[in-house]
């Protein structure tokens, strides 16, 4: 299972606790504890209000890398030992 790579310190960032933000989320200190520790993954739909509550991105939350350049836009993920590189490229 992966674990949600921004989070911790997305938390430490918005300077809350992890009651703190569990009672901001509406979710126990145990779930969000899993969560950082990666024991098991929010939903999507939590994934976006995380970054809401946060004043965060989605971007940042999940630990991506986006960068655009001259028409090209890199998303880099990383998990485990694996890196994923996706390149959109704008044909206009």
């Amino acid at each position: 299972m992966n674990y949600v790579p921004g989070l911790k310190g997305a938390i430490q960032k918005a300077k809350l606790t992890q009651s703190e933000f569990a009672e901001k989320m509406g979710v126990t200190t145990v779930t969000i504890s899993r969560w950082v520790r990666g024991e098991i993954e929010p939903s999507i739909s939590n994934v976006y209000k995380i970054a809401d509550v946060l004043n965060s991105s989605v971007v940042e939350i999940l630990g991506l890398s986006l960068e655009k350049q001259s028409g090209c836009t890199m998303l880099v993920t990383e998990s485990e030992a694996k890196r994923i590189i996706t390149i959109e490229i704008d044909n206009r």
